[in-house]
């Protein structure tokens, strides 16, 4: 899974009134060694994000959905 989509849909999103958001999640991403530490930081700042900051959490909400129903095996 590439997490920089992930970092694209909240930078188009979200870069006039959330930066501090983009900045987290690069953080995220730039700071875990595997991919797996990747998604539990990047998963659990979007988890984060819905409970603490719901406006920007909606903004990215439908595209990161949709990003990642990609990956669910049906």
């Amino acid at each position: 899974m590439d997490y920089t989509k992930i970092l694209a849909i909240a930078e188009s999103k979200l870069h006039t009134h959330y930066e501090y958001v983009i900045d987290e999640i690069k953080l995220k991403i730039s700071s875990a060694s595997t991919g797996g530490e990747i998604g539990s930081l990047v998963g659990g700042y979007l988890k984060f994000l819905r409970d603490q900051n719901h406006p920007a959490y909606l903004l990215i909400k439908n595209d990161v959905d949709s990003y990642l129903s990609s990956f669910i095996f049906k």
